[in-house]
């Protein structure tokens, strides 16, 4: 097992946890404004000139919403309360994402088992298939799919990713009222979610009509979806599934690399491009994530562990090239014990 303990102690004295917290908050209010402007012109400017921006904006909203990923680590601030003041503003106001389901989708189940079968949601992408079991599993319309066309599928079908997870969210809302009743954690969650719908849709279409005003949301956060696919799924997939693991920490490092991309891209991934240091220090604030990749990239060095890295373009085209072949991938038995070289080798 890896004494994970010593090697945040390193990270500790480096200073990897210091809090970056006003950088954080400026940062959210210039990618709001930045938002703000965009939309402001969209609903005055022709239709051809509104459509046209809607990845720009798409892409400045993604940047905003995914700062809500740092309050619900708590590596925004030392205070609980802003980390949820800032987790609710990006995540169910802003975005329309419940922050409970987020945070046992995200926080419970993934960071605790990356691609692991069974654990991880994130691997469990219905109509797709990506192992031999769920392929096996599904009927022959999905089986087709899975075998011809989810390749080619994949990335167009993240853009119904915001619609599939505002589902998801009310699913869970609605499951946790049923067995514990109404607490204030799922009503303030609902009340942003609420808050969400009357800014995105209510007011909007007192000024330019209800169908517009919904035709702009969802191809707004079409586009939305479509960039958190490509934040998120080349950091882990095409890289080892497994059906348990020996060593949870160890687990971490297969199961995740980082991509390298230029600094101005970077600033909109919000950290999750050190998705390894991520992974093993989820409360880093994202500022730190350079100083933690230095540290942890010793570390596994002097250890011989994997710390694995590749560019933005190798992992993006990594993900299509799994896709292709998810549905006859075999995940790596719990009880295996191989080296990391062979483990890696099945998701070439």
């Amino acid at each position: 097992m890896l004494d994970i303990k010593a090697l945040r102690r390193e990270a500790k004295a480096a200073g990897v946890y210091d809090r970056r917290e006003g950088r954080t908050w400026l940062k959210l209010l210039f990618l709001l404004s930045v938002v703000a402007g965009l939309i402001a012109v969209q609903a005055t400017a022709p239709f051809w000139v509104a459509a046209l921006l809607v990845p720009v904006t798409g892409w400045f909203l993604t940047g905003t919403v995914m700062i809500g990923h740092e309050g619900g680590h708590k590596a925004l601030s030392r205070s609980n309360a802003r980390n949820n003041l800032m987790l609710h503003l990006a995540f169910p106001l802003m975005g329309g994402l419940g922050a409970q389901y987020w945070k046992y989708k995200h926080n419970v189940k993934h960071h605790a088992y990356p691609n692991v079968v069974g654990e991880d949601p994130d691997i469990l992408l219905w109509p797709m298939a990506c192992t031999r079991q769920v392929h096996e599993a599904s009927g022959p319309a999905k089986q087709f799919f899975q075998k011809h066309l989810q390749g080619a599928a994949f990335w167009p079908l993240t853009t119904l990713l915001p619609v599939s997870m505002r589902g998801s969210s009310f699913i869970y809302l609605y499951k946790r009222i049923k067995e514990r009743g109404m607490d204030r954690e799922v009503a303030v969650d609902l009340l942003c979610l609420a808050g969400h719908y009357v800014g995105w849709l209510v007011i909007p279409s007192f000024f330019v009509g209800f169908g517009p005003a919904l035709l702009f949301w969802f191809a707004t956060w079409a586009a939305v979806g479509l960039y958190l696919a490509m934040i998120f799924a080349p950091a882990h997939m095409g890289l080892p599934i497994y059906t348990g693991h020996h060593d949870p920490w160890r687990l971490q490092l297969e199961t995740t690399r980082n991509l390298r991309l230029p600094k101005i891209i970077s600033f909109f991934f919000i950290g999750l491009d050190y998705q390894v240091e991520h992974h093993l220090f989820p409360r880093v604030p994202h500022q730190n994530m350079p100083l933690a990749r230095e540290v942890v990239r010793a570390w596994t060095q002097r250890h011989g562990i994997p710390h694995l890295e590749v560019s933005y373009w190798e992992g993006f085209k990594d993900v299509t090239r799994f896709m292709n072949d998810g549905w006859k991938f075999e995940p790596i038995d719990a009880v295996e014990e191989d080296a990391p070289e062979a483990q890696l080798a099945q998701a070439a």
